[in-house]
């Protein structure tokens, strides 16, 4: 267990970095970053491929556990996300502040937590794209999947999408954009609402 940054991709690599085989366990107040800077100051995006991985008892305190921001493409393949839970933005992934690309493929997202995004959040001129993914059993407070404002786009494509629950909106809110998001050829099923109550124990037991 540690505290910080756990990987740091900076600015101007000039080749995409392959992370395979990740497994995070246990592990509380710490993110990956992703940030490349203004990608018109910057020489080459910052380019990130992870396959295979998977997490367990993630904490992510007031932060996303993987955090994509200016300049940067990140791309998740064959994950399984287990068991992460952040007190700010989407539990698992935020694409942020601004002109990132945040890509998961054939990756399961279960049992995750978050107050903005059960498991993603997507703002300022970002997008986030999903693939033949299974999303289920994931809580937020906001939305229970993912939550999407000031621009930010998601397409969701061939996935299913079950057992998700919120206080607010069960599976996307949006707010605040003018291009258009998209779920695409999904299955959608038993996704629900959930009393003041019963969201703050399931947070509560995700902290702990």
């Amino acid at each position: 267990s540690r505290e910080g940054n756990l990987l740091y991709f900076g600015q101007q690599i000039s080749t995409q970095v392959s992370i395979s085989g990740l497994a995070i366990t246990n592990t509380k107040n710490a993110y990956i970053y992703s940030l490349a800077g203004n990608p018109q100051n910057t020489l080459t995006p910052v380019k990130v491929q992870i396959s295979g991985m998977t997490t367990s008892n993630v904490n992510a305190g007031p932060k996303s556990f993987v955090n994509v921001y200016e300049g940067s493409v990140m791309t998740i393949t064959d994950s399984t996300i287990r068991n992460v839970f952040s007190f700010a933005d989407g539990a698992f992934l935020t694409a942020g502040y601004r002109n990132a690309i945040a890509e998961v493929k054939n990756s399961l997202l279960q049992y995750n937590a978050g107050i903005n995004g059960g498991v993603f959040m997507v703002e300022n001129d970002s997008t986030i794209k999903l693939t033949n993914c299974t999303i289920a059993d994931n809580v937020g407070v906001v939305a229970g999947v993912i939550k999407a404002h000031n621009n930010g786009i998601f397409e969701i494509n061939q996935s299913r999408i079950f057992s998700n629950r919120a206080l607010a909106v069960t599976i996307s809110q949006i707010f605040d954009v003018t291009f258009t998001s998209n779920i695409i050829g999904c299955e959608i099923y038993s996704n629900f609402y959930i009393s003041k109550e019963s969201i703050i124990s399931l947070l509560d037991s995700s902290i702990n």
